[in-house]
């Protein structure tokens, strides 16, 4: 059986990392 609870925390990091990145670029701009 799959962990989805460690899928959603992999998920979860790797979206606010996206999130936070475009976030920036978009204030830097």
């Amino acid at each position: 059986m799959v962990d989805l609870l460690n899928i959603y925390n992999v998920y979860w990091l790797v979206y606010r990392n996206y999130f936070e990145k475009y976030f920036m670029v978009k204030n830097n701009t």
